[in-house]
C-alpha cells in the first residue's frame, strides 16, 4: 500500500502545485488517506478516465495489500485475515470490480456508504471468510 500511497501523493502533489481546477476530485483522499465506497463510486460515475483508474488502483491496492498483510500474518504464526484462496474471486471484490464494468454499461452503480474502502473490504472478508479456529 506504501506504493499505491506513494503514487497517489504525486498525483496530489502535481494537482496542487499545478492549481489545476481538474484535479480538485483527488482532494478527498488527500485530506482523509483513505476513500470511502460511496467516493469510489462517485470517481466511477464520473466517466473520466483518470478518476475511474484512480479508483481501480485504489481498489488494487486494497487487494494486494490485504494479500501482503495475510502472508506476514501466516508467516509469523497470526490470525489469517481471511481464508479464502484466491482474495480476487471473494464476491466482495468482484462486487466493486462488477460496479467499475456496471459503470460504462450505463447500469446503476449501487452506494454503500462512507466508511473506508479498505476496512469495509477488510472486515467484510474477515466476516465471510472466517478461518477455522484450534480448539485444544
Amino acid at each position: 500500500m506504501k506504493l499505491f500511497s506513494f503514487i497517489f501523493a504525486l498525483i496530489a502533489s502535481e494537482a496542487f502545485a499545478t492549481g489545476d481546477k481538474n484535479y480538485e476530485w483527488i482532494n478527498e483522499y488527500v485530506f482523509n488517506h483513505s476513500i470511502s465506497y460511496n467516493y469510489f463510486n462517485k470517481l466511477l460515475d464520473s466517466k473520466k478516465e483518470d478518476q475511474t483508474l484512480f479508483a481501480m488502483a485504489y481498489l488494487s491496492g486494497v487487494v494486494n495489500t490485504l494479500n501482503l498483510e495475510n502472508v506476514a500474518n501466516k508467516v509469523e504464526g497470526r490470525p489469517l485475515i481471511y481464508c479464502s484462496n484466491n482474495l480476487i474471486s471473494a464476491p466482495e471484490v468482484k462486487q466493486l470490480v462488477q460496479q467499475y464494468a456496471n459503470s460504462f454499461n450505463g447500469e446503476a452503480v449501487k452506494k454503500f456508504g462512507d466508511d473506508d474502502l479498505y476496512y469495509m473490504v477488510r472486515f467484510s472478508l474477515r466476516y465471510y471468510y472466517q478461518c477455522p479456529t484450534n480448539k485444544n
